[in-house]
């Protein structure tokens, strides 16, 4: 009887025992080469999803962004996810919403960050419900700067799903197409964030910049530091065959359909799949995305005038 006490009384410790960054399993890392870290992980997973967004909250972010991911994690098979996100599980954030829907469990979520940001990293910060002893029992893998790490997340993921975010958020885009990964840009349209604020000087909203500048040619824009312009002109084919604009609002049906739009879109196969021996003259290619962006203009439209506008198949 006094060992089943017992057992109980260091189980009651543990769940409410004060875990502090010492606890955690830290693993530091030199490279950009994820082999081995994916071999342990969700390395077998054929949607290995890293999730780019906002580390703070932001209003009308949190619940559409969690409910969208999870519809797509429900489409696409939970059993076939992987999720790449950082440790920083700041209540509200796109890593806190992205662990949410994949969980603490190797197989399931690949925890990367760089020195920096683990400094910057606060416990204290969690949701109260974080399970921190699945937490401080998941590898968490730190690289010595953030090029490494985007190279990394690019590296340990072939989705890239972009919620909104800031210039990383930008490099990490570019990243993704440049290794032919495929990318959902998620236009939440209740976000009051513009894709660059003129006043700070900085991107608001890195899908929406995205959206705004290389898609639909708003040249009045600034070009930042992490849009590589010279790839982005050369391989045109890569925004047409790889990339993907879904429009959201809180609307439960709209957050439904545009992830089951996306997992669609996730699952088949692009031109580089069909003709790899072709990616040079693919990568030529202009982009179908400008049309999927004329065909919401055209049907926006339609319903506000009634006039009836070509629409793209």
């Amino acid at each position: 009887m006094s060992y089943i006490k017992d057992r109980i009384n260091r189980l009651k410790k543990a769940l409410t025992q004060n875990y502090t960054k010492e606890d955690c399993n830290v693993i530091l890392q030199d490279t950009s080469d994820v082999t081995e870290i994916l071999d342990k992980s969700i390395g077998k997973k054929p949607y290995r999803i890293a999730t780019s967004g906002y580390s703070f909250p932001q209003p009308e972010y949190e619940k559409t962004t969690f409910k969208f991911l999870k519809e797509l994690d429900k489409q696409l098979g939970s059993d076939k996810t992987g999720y790449v996100t950082t440790p920083a599980l700041s209540d509200g954030s796109i890593y806190d919403i992205t662990t949410r829907v994949g969980g603490l469990k190797p197989e399931n979520m690949v925890l990367f960050t760089t020195k920096r940001y683990w400094e910057g990293t606060e416990l204290d910060t969690f949701r109260k419900d974080v399970n921190m002893r699945k937490y401080t029992k998941a590898p968490i893998y730190a690289f010595p700067d953030t090029k490494t790490y985007a190279d990394a997340t690019a590296n340990a993921s072939n989705v890239l799903v972009c919620t909104g975010g800031r210039k990383v958020a930008v490099t990490e885009i570019v990243e993704a197409l440049k290794r032919k990964s495929k990318v959902v840009l998620l236009i939440n349209e209740n976000l009051q964030n513009e894709g660059f604020n003129w006043q700070k000087g900085n991107v608001d909203s890195a899908a929406k910049y995205f959206l705004d500048y290389m898609i639909k040619c708003q040249k009045d824009l600034p070009q930042t530091q992490e849009l590589d312009l010279d790839f982005l002109k050369t391989h045109p084919g890569r925004i047409t065959q790889l990339l993907r604009v879904y429009f959201v609002t809180d609307n439960d049906e709209s957050i439904k359909s545009a992830a089951i739009r996306s997992s669609g879109f996730l699952k088949g196969k692009t031109a580089y799949d069909f003709w790899p021996s072709k990616a040079d003259e693919i990568d030529k290619e202009p982009g179908a995305v400008q049309r999927q962006v004329d065909q919401k203009a055209a049907i926006e439209h339609m319903l506000k005038t009634g006039e009836r506008k070509f629409l793209y198949s």
